[in-house]
């Protein structure tokens, strides 16, 4: 049974048991568990994520399965979920083609047939609440939307939005009456209900996250457009800019053998002209092009034409397919709560989490903590590998240097050694001659105690609530004494040695005394000069983020060491961007001054 929409847009149903839709003759849903899969893993790693999810965002001609998953997120939550860019005929006839074990009196109650009775009042835009959960869902007309101006009007509101807050808050300080103030509180109360019933539109507030769903083949303008650098750079001004999250779906995993592209005015040239099932559907290429140029440019600064996003990952749902199973996850920065929460390194933690997100029967079905650390905080060996032979990627030291070097024996078979010293009580020396690019003590990363920021918060939290149970002071002096941030591209925390030779490394307080470091140039970007303490950092990059714990800690040789040298390196660098007059530095500064525990200047 085929229902036509238009001559480009069906919806089919080809078995009793399984139904799907098809726009543009591309697979948008469908009944099987593939759709299900791609649903979940789409909607709630950055909704279990984000610390409190409210204002949504949904870039998407067929909506329904993400609206469908977050309709299980519990009501305390109140989201708020804004959608453009959807088909009406394909939600006007959704009901009819899909049972989703409802009935039709349920069906409507909570979505698509009451759409174009709301269009009256609204205009370009309706709104549905849907009563099961509270969740409120504004849609935004297709045509609308497509039109630049609505973008821009958005922007506007919420950047009026903060002006009127800044105003606030510098008129908090000035003296009046109270009575006046609270009557003009009421007032204004009033006033805004009356707004928001007039248009649910004008008092736009920063969304805490961003869906952006595109096809695996399309042709559609507005799906190129949202994977357009100029896009985005609009996009993520309606972001909260703190701990906000953007998702795009689109595409696969890069096939081998991979492309090389040069730059990007010969890209089309350089690109392989099929994807992972071997077609050599044109929209497909093109669609993949434009996903690899724009994951370049989201995190370069807006001065080198980019997006300016501080961290970007990709994590892959193979189970997903035939919908597209690479999804992109974008933080504006890591000073956040979400990019830990994300960055989880047990699953329990999410798990538990989930709990109070979820009520107890409306829980994801196949997504769920250890889904989500053992494949989405991982980029797949397929994005390492396109990676490192696409530029920037294959010019830069994880790539060049970095990976060769842990396939390699006498690389990772530096020879050192402990001694007793009167002053630094332990130091490490080299036990034969190293050469120049050798890692030293490689065995650290095997033998470490590692906690993530998330853990550190609750630590450091416990020990203020019981200032007596010492243990755990202990705990978090060792990590302090001895440890180092662990806040590379992947990764959050603090990390201390647990049983290796590389506790005894001792500081080089000048200069030319320093012969090993953590490799400072895997972290540097392709925009990067000679900034000291990572300031420049690489924002994205499988390579390093598929083996985080290891990038933040292995160190490697400077310069030739020579048997019986002592190692020595600079402890600044195990410190993210530390500043002048910080603790940090002050204590480094009187540990060169006295020389005890370290070396004198």
């Amino acid at each position: 049974q085929h229902l036509s929409l238009n001559e480009n847009e069906t919806i089919s149903n080809k078995k009793e048991i399984e139904k799907s839709i098809f726009l543009n003759k591309y697979l948008r849903h469908s009944t099987h568990m593939h759709s299900a899969i791609h649903a979940e893993s789409f909607v709630h790693p950055a909704v279990v994520a984000h610390p409190d999810p409210g204002r949504i965002l949904i870039l998407s001609e067929v909506p329904h399965p993400l609206i469908k998953e977050l309709r299980r997120v519990d009501s305390s939550l109140e989201l708020v979920v804004h959608v453009l860019g959807a088909n009406d005929e394909i939600m006007s006839m959704w009901s009819n083609a899909y049972d989703d074990n409802q009935n039709k009196e349920q069906q409507e109650e909570w979505l698509w047939n009451g759409m174009h009775d709301m269009k009256d009042k609204r205009g370009n835009s309706y709104e549905l609440l849907l009563a099961d959960n509270g969740m409120v869902v504004q849609f935004h007309h297709e045509s609308q939307w497509t039109k630049t101006s609505c973008f821009d009007d958005m922007i506007r509101k919420i950047e009026n939005r903060k002006e009127e807050e800044d105003d606030d808050d510098e008129n908090d300080d000035d003296d009046g009456d109270d009575d006046d103030d609270d009557e003009s509180i009421t007032e204004n109360d009033n006033d805004a209900e009356d707004d928001i019933g007039d248009d649910a539109t004008d008092n736009f507030e920063y969304f805490d996250i961003i869906y952006i769903d595109v096809p695996s083949s399309s042709s559609s303008p507005h799906h190129k457009e949202w994977l357009s650098v100029s896009f985005h750079q609009k996009l993520k001004r309606l972001l909260e800019p703190s701990d906000g999250i953007l998702v795009i779906n689109a595409g696969h995993a890069p096939p081998p053998p991979y492309s090389v592209i040069t730059s990007n005015e010969n890209a089309s040239k350089n690109y392989r002209d099929e994807n992972e099932y071997g077609d050599t559907n044109e929209a497909t290429i093109n669609l993949n092009r434009q996903r690899d140029l724009l994951l370049r440019q989201l995190t370069r600064s807006q001065e080198k034409s980019g997006v300016d996003y501080e961290a970007v990952t990709i994590y892959d749902e193979p189970l997903a397919k035939p919908h597209p199973s690479a999804f992109i996850i974008a933080f504006p920065t890591k000073q956040s709560d979400t990019y830990p929460r994300f960055f989880r390194r047990h699953a329990a933690p999410i798990d538990f989490h989930m709990t109070s997100i979820y009520a107890d029967d409306s829980h994801p079905i196949y997504y769920d903590g250890p889904t989500h650390i053992q494949h989405y905080t991982r980029p797949s060996r397929l994005w390492e590998q396109w990676y490192c032979t696409t530029l920037p990627g294959k010019e830069l030291v994880p790539c060049t240097t970095y990976i060769p070097s842990l396939k390699s024996r006498f690389q990772l078979n530096a020879k050192v050694g402990v001694r007793a010293d009167s002053i630094k009580t332990r130091t490490l020396y080299a036990v034969e001659d190293i050469k120049m690019g050798q890692f030293i003590a490689s065995d650290d990363v095997t033998l470490q105690l590692t906690i993530d920021e998330m853990e550190w918060n609750q630590l450091d939290d416990f020990i203020k609530m019981y200032p007596d149970a010492q243990m755990y002071q202990q705990i978090r002096d060792l990590f302090e004494a001895y440890g180092f941030e662990n806040e590379k591209l992947g990764s959050s925390g603090e990390s201390v040695s647990l049983a290796s030779n590389a506790t005894f490394i001792n500081h080089g307080c000048e200069k030319q005394t320093v012969n090993i470091a953590i490799i400072k140039a895997l972290h540097d970007g392709e925009d990067d000069t000679d900034t000291p303490y990572h300031e420049g950092a690489v924002r994205f990059s499988p390579a390093i983020t598929r083996r985080a714990e290891m990038s933040s800690t292995m160190a490697v040789a400077t310069r030739d060491i020579k048997k019986g040298e002592e190692i020595l390196e600079d402890y600044r660098f195990m410190v993210e961007r530390p500043k002048d007059g910080s603790d940090f530095d002050n204590w480094m500064e009187d540990m060169c001054q006295t020389g005890v525990g370290d070396i004198v200047a």
